[in-house]
């Protein structure tokens, strides 16, 4: 079983709960005194009788979001960078999730070289928008079909 926690405004956890690379549960907490650990610890022993819980390091939970997702955004809204914070984050993505990764990003904004190698290399399918409204039409059509071409194939 794997577990993540995500910590929303100080005292409230969303816990999300994977077996065999599926989804099988969700449930949302009130943070307990002793901390975050704990109300997860005592969450999990209740529910799922666990004796036992051990925190993945930061990769560890990127694969188990990465092997679930069906779709993984990448989003370059604003010009900060040439990029490189993505080329970390895509070297750790593109193992074997490369063809789940769409790259968006506003128009305007220029990406390095090196960045449009590794887009290049790894096949990521990469979208421009103009504003809130056309990146929300694209981000809702590319889930559209790439939902439906997932249920299809199974």
């Amino acid at each position: 079983m794997e577990v993540l926690a995500e910590l929303f405004s100080g005292n409230r956890i969303s816990l999300f709960i994977f077996q065999n690379d599926q989804l099988v549960d969700t449930d949302d907490l009130e943070l307990e005194k002793e901390g975050t650990d704990t109300t997860v610890y005592n969450y999990l022993k209740d529910r799922y009788g666990i004796s036992e819980l051990s925190r993945l390091p930061i990769f560890n939970k990127l694969d188990v979001l990465m092997r679930t997702a069906k779709v993984i955004f990448l989003l370059r809204d604003k010009e900060e960078t040439r990029g490189g914070e993505y080329l970390e984050l895509m070297h750790a993505l593109f193992r074997g999730h490369a063809e789940k990764i769409w790259f968006l990003k506003k128009n305007g904004i220029a990406l390095s070289a090196m960045l449009m190698e590794y887009l290049d290399k790894y096949e990521v399918k990469m979208r421009t928008y103009q504003g809130r409204r056309d990146l929300e039409s694209a981000v809702i059509r590319t889930l559209k079909y790439q939902l439906r071409n997932s249920d299809t194939d199974h």
